[in-house]
């Protein structure tokens, strides 16, 4: 519940820009790494290949992304369009002001603690499918 609610959040103070969350959050990425390929993307963000690559593709058609080839068979490198860094500044500024008021309110120090912890659950998780099926796993 609590995560919808901070997605709800979020996602309403970049509807203007129209933008939502995990847009903001492909778009920032792909920025922040480009030319980046989808796959490494996806890895770093922990998303399937496929949500990503439906979201990106929705991206380029409003030319807020553009994929290119790798030269690596079918791989696809993206990067920000211009109109795609002007879209993200805009909603960057409101991101920003949602988080810094949420920072106020909740404390920088209990902020960085709960990313620690969920790091830890992470970490505990990671490769959890894989230990279910090697039967590694025991009632």
């Amino acid at each position: 519940m609590a995560a919808r609610q901070i997605g709800r959040a979020y996602d309403a103070a970049l509807a203007p820009s129209g933008l939502n969350t995990n847009q903001y959050a492909i778009l920032a990425n792909i920025q922040r790494y480009q030319p980046v390929s989808q796959m490494e993307l996806a890895q770093h963000l922990k998303l399937e290949r496929t949500t990503l690559y439906r979201a990106v593709g929705l991206m380029e058609r409003k030319g807020w992304v553009r994929a290119g080839n790798s030269g690596k068979g079918v791989e696809k490198v993206l990067a920000v369009t211009g109109r795609g860094a002007a879209l993200l500044g805009e909603a960057r500024r409101s991101w920003e002001l949602v988080h810094s008021r949420f920072l106020e309110a909740y404390g920088a120090r209990k902020w960085e603690e709960f990313l620690r912890t969920l790091e830890d659950v992470q970490s505990h998780f990671r490769g959890y499918k894989v230990r279910i099926a090697q039967g590694s796993l025991k009632d």
